[in-house]
Order: C-alpha cells, then structure tokens, then sequence
C-alpha cells in the first residue's frame, strides 16, 4: 500500500508542470538523450581521430574552456536568484559586457604570446589553433550566461529539444570531417565551435523568452552599478572559485606534455575524463541545477524541508553514482577496449582508477550549490583553489618522480578523491544531516568496490 502510494504520488508530480520532479525528469532526459547520442558516436568517433589528435584537443580545450569560464565574472550563476526581471536584466547586462571585454582581451593577448605560451608548456604541436581558443571561449561564454538564462525561465522542455539536436548534429559534423575530409585535431576543434555556435543561435531563436528584449535593453548605469553590487561575491568569490574549478579540470592534460608524457598519453587522459564525465554532466544538468532552483524557495521556508530534499537527492545521487562505480571500476579497461577500439586500452586502465575520484565528485558537485545559498561562496573559492593547486602539482611531481602514466593515474585519482569526500562532509554539516549516517552511505558502494577489485587481482 506504502508503495503504491508512493508511486501515485510520484506520478502526480511528474505531471505536475513546473514541479521539481517533472523539471529534474525533464533535465535527466534531456541530458540522458546527448549522453545517449554521444555513445552512439564515440566507436565511431574512436576509430577515425587517434590519441594524439584528442592530446591536441585536450590542451585546445584547456584554453579554450578557461577562458570561456573567466569572460563571465560569475554574474550568470546569480541569474536565478535574481528577484525582479529588471535585476536580471541588470546582471545579464554585467554578464555581457564582461564577456565581450576580456574575451577581445584574451584574442589580442594570444596574437600577441601565443606562439611563446605553447613553446613554454610543450604545446607546439597545436599550431595555430592556439589563435581560435579565445574567440571560441567567447562561443562557450554565451552559450552559459543563455544556459542560466533558460534556468531561471524554466525553460526545461524547450532546452531538452535543443540539446538533444545539438549534440546530434555536432557529432554527425565530426564524423563527415573526419571521414571526408581530414582525421585530424582540426576536426574535433571545429566541432566543438560549431556545436556552441549553433546552440546559443538555437537559445535565441527557440528556448528563451524575449531575447531581443533582454540583450538589447539599455539599463541605468545607477541601476546596473547597484545590482553590482549586490552579487559582488560572485565576481568576487564565485567568478575565481568556478574558474579555478573548470581550469584545474582541464589543466592536467596541458600539464602533461610540460610534465614528459606524450600526447598519446595525454589523449588516454582526456578521453578518460570525457567518458567518465557524461554521468556527472548527466546528474549536473538533472539535479544540480534544479535543486539549487528548489533549494532557493525552501530555504526561505524551512531548514527542515531544505534537510529533507537534500536528503533524497543524495540518496537518488549515491544510487546512481555507485552503479557506475561498480561497473567502471571492474570492467573499464574491457568496455574501452571493445566498445573504442584497441588502441584505446590504456584509457580505460586509467579510467578504471579515475573512477574512484570521479564517484566522491558525482555525489558532492551536485549540491555543492547550497554554499550559494547559504552565503558560503568564500569558503567554496578555498575548496576550489586548494584542490586546483592539488591536482596541478600532482602532475610534474608525477614526472619528477618517473612514475609511469598509470601510477600518476593512481596519485591523481587518490588526491581528489580526498578533496571531494571533504566537500561532501563540509555539504551534510550546512544542511544539518547526520555526518556518520551519510558518510556511511557514500563509503560503503567504494569500499566494496575496492574489495572486489582487490580479490580480482588475487584471483588472477
């Protein structure tokens, strides 16, 4: 009878418009059909570019998304936390000028000491794509300040629509270019513009509300100046916690080659991370956002409500996130080798070690939102650098040390793993929930993980 009930209610909400439950669903799906279109295409994808033409997009990638995260300032993330429309405007406003000023910065910047940056870190072999990094960071800049902006309309069936036919389209570009053209680095560069491209003109003509109104509204200096300040923690706290967190994902793959490692070993890494990535992509786009959304109005209402969401959505996360545990820490090695191709073996040996790493941070990042809400941003912006200055470190003390890719692997994974569980305790002590009994629930899937993994190798 409980059950029963429980489903019925379930279902209520699911068709419930604007309901939490129908809005998670609508993010899971939308985020569970590009993951979807992207392991259509990854065989493929696999077998046409090698290692080291995903080496050099890897370290494209590095400058590229940081300069994309650093053109925000950071305002775009208080988007839905602004109470009228004419603060949003305000801050979309901010958003923009601040992404079209440093990003003509960072273009002028890389014509200027591009070609002396890649020769100081090894990065040669990128070329002159060094010189598309900044205006494609300009394409990722948008596209996020209209992500936020779709967030705060709930325009979550309309974002789900456009994401899907993005992606799809994005990937089939790939393939031809690769097939028909050339399989090289130019391809998967040339991708990645296009489909941020296409994304923000289908933003603009699909998913948001009033867009000519919005980007072309003239506010008040005085009105501007004044929502500045504020969200003044978001430039402040915020803008360099986030920056420091998207560039310390992707810098360790542009240390690499600095750090001795060849490209191909590069390529194993990023390739690595961008499959282990999709779930935690997936749970971002599902929950973390919509949670933050909902976290807002219960905050305002409750701290026990705001306890008991959090709550579900940790356990719905541990569910999910030690699925992927079990199956990528047992199998990695075989699901990379079969499903990519032989010559990505090595990426999945790595990715069977990075996956512990990755469990902590899919169970934590989700609702690491709740610093926001509850005017923490300055011990979040420690977490962030700390653990950026861990995982950067990690990788020339790797080579200074000689240790084989796999054992650095092996330093890396344990490192944020460590950083991660912390950022999980700091979120169970803000919400009040009981330290011991989450913790328990996050350890348990990883240690049994661990002793499977530990009697496979006894066994041979």
């Amino acid at each position: 009878m409980s059950n029963s009930s429980h489903f019925q209610r379930l279902f209520v909400a699911l068709r419930q418009e604007g309901s939490f439950i129908q809005n998670s669903a609508l993010m899971f799906f939308s985020s569970g059909m590009a993951m979807m279109i992207q392991f259509i295409f990854f065989p493929i994808l696999s077998r046409i570019y090698s290692p080291e033409d995903y080496g050099i997009f890897g370290i494209f990638n590095f400058y590229a998304g940081t300069i994309g995260i650093a053109c925000v300032l950071g305002y775009n993330q208080a988007f839905v936390l602004s109470k009228t429309e004419q603060e949003f405007r305000n801050l979309f406003r901010l958003s923009l000028r601040s992404t079209t000023v440093l990003s003509t910065f960072a273009i002028v910047l890389f014509i200027v000491c591009g070609k002396w940056l890649m020769h100081l870190l090894d990065h040669d072999k990128l070329g002159n794509w060094i010189y598309a990094a900044a205006p494609v960071g300009f394409l990722i800049a948008i596209d996020r300040i209209q992500i936020d902006w779709a967030i705060r309309d709930k325009a979550y069936k309309r974002q789900t629509a456009v994401g899907s036919t993005m992606t799809f389209i994005s990937r089939l570009f790939n393939v031809g270019y690769g097939t028909f053209i050339s399989a090289s680095p130019a391809g998967l560069i040339l991708t990645h513009a296009l489909y941020y491209l296409s994304n923000i003109l289908s933003y603009v003509s699909y998913v948001l509300k009033h867009p000519r109104e919005v980007y072309f509204h003239r506010s008040k200096r005085e009105e501007i100046m004044e929502t500045a300040e504020i969200y003044k923690a978001y430039p402040s706290f915020m803008y360099w916690g986030n920056l420091i967190q998207i560039a310390s994902n992707t810098a360790p793959a542009a240390l690499l080659p600095f750090a001795g490692y060849s490209l191909a070993e590069t390529g194993f890494f990023a390739y690595s991370h961008l499959l282990l990535d999709l779930p935690l992509r997936l749970m971002g786009s599902g929950i973390s956002s919509v949670y933050l959304q909902k976290a807002t109005e219960l905050i305002r209402r409750s701290d026990q409500e705001l306890r008991d969401q959090t709550w579900k959505v940790l356990k719905m996360m541990i569910v999910i996130a030690s699925i992927f545990l079990l199956i990528i820490s047992n199998a990695g090695s075989w699901i990379y080798t079969v499903f990519l191709g032989s010559q990505w073996t090595t990426a999945g040996d790595a990715a069977q070690i990075l996956v512990y790493f990755f469990y902590f941070r899919m169970v934590s990042t989700p609702l690491s939102g709740i610093f926001n809400l509850l005017k923490k941003e300055r011990e979040l912006f420690f977490f962030h650098l700390i653990t950026a200055i861990l995982r950067i470190v990690a990788i020339p003390l790797g080579g200074m040390l000689q240790l084989t890719f796999l054992e650095l692997m092996m330093l890396f994974s344990a490192i944020n793993a460590c950083a991660f569980i912390y950022l999980a305790r700091r979120i169970f002590e803000l919400v009040e929930i009981s330290l011991w009994k989450t913790l328990t629930w996050i350890m348990i899937p990883c240690v049994l993980c661990i002793l499977v993994f530990v009697l496979r190798m006894i066994n041979g």
